[in-house]
């Protein structure tokens, strides 16, 4: 895996929404902009450490976990008409930001994940795969077919990913050792209060945390995590 770069960092630093809601540590990436000049050298030492020894810092994997409502829903009394949204500490998800570019250039340069996945990818979205579908459907017509489509939702789908089948999965599609080591420690040991109403309640661990709603990362795991179901 190529070293760090000072500029990679400095990127998502920038690009990243300067007032979104923070994590524990009550700093938006408002703040880290404003810090750059003085502490990009730090903060460049602190994540090298972090990828390089696959070590993930304990406050980094705690969330804050407020609760939003899903539209539509009939009846907010139960649990299922919400959707658990984890603020993180803003310094973790820039790194985090980074992981998941470097993984997605690996994706999409040697081709780790199959063609027909399109969520969560560069230059790839939800009409192209309409589109692929229409161009089917038209297939089957133009022969005299009839074509059957099968589809189903993953109910919880962040919280559902088991960690050990995560990691044998990024393993097996190429992702780098020490790769696959640090989204081990991201996986792991993961804490979160809940905030509801202004109240927050105390830290618990979350022992099956699956994948935090709301790190950049998220996405272009859970890819790898259901790609084996995708290719067959």
């Amino acid at each position: 895996m190529p070293g760090l770069t000072l500029g990679e960092i400095e990127e998502k630093v920038m690009t990243a929404k300067p007032w979104k809601a923070p994590g524990g540590d009550e700093l938006p990436t408002a703040v880290w902009r404003q810090l750059w000049p003085v502490a990009k050298d730090r903060i460049f030492a602190l994540f090298d450490a972090s990828l390089r020894d696959g070590v993930v810092p304990r406050q980094w994997k705690n969330a804050k976990i407020v609760p939003l409502k899903k539209p539509d829903k009939d009846d907010y009394t139960v649990a299922k008409a919400w959707r658990p949204i984890s603020l993180l500490s803003t310094l973790g998800k820039i790194l985090e930001a980074v992981v998941a570019e470097r993984i997605s250039y690996a994706v999409e340069t040697y081709g780790l994940l199959p063609a027909n996945h399109f969520g969560a990818r560069k230059r790839r979205s939800a009409e192209q795969a309409l589109l692929l579908l229409q161009e089917q459907v038209y297939k089957a017509w133009r022969n005299h077919k009839v074509l059957s489509l099968i589809s189903f939702d993953v109910t919880g789908a962040y919280n559902g990913v088991c960690k050990e089948r995560l990691l044998e999965r990024m393993k097996a599609r190429g992702i780098p050792a020490e790769l696959v080591r640090w989204i081990d420690a991201f996986c792991s040991g993961r804490t979160a209060s809940l905030v509801v109403n202004g109240y927050t309640s105390e830290q618990r661990e979350l022992p099956q945390a699956g994948l935090p709603q709301g790190s950049p990362l998220s996405p272009i795991l859970f890819l790898f995590f259901n790609a084996d179901l995708v290719q067959k």
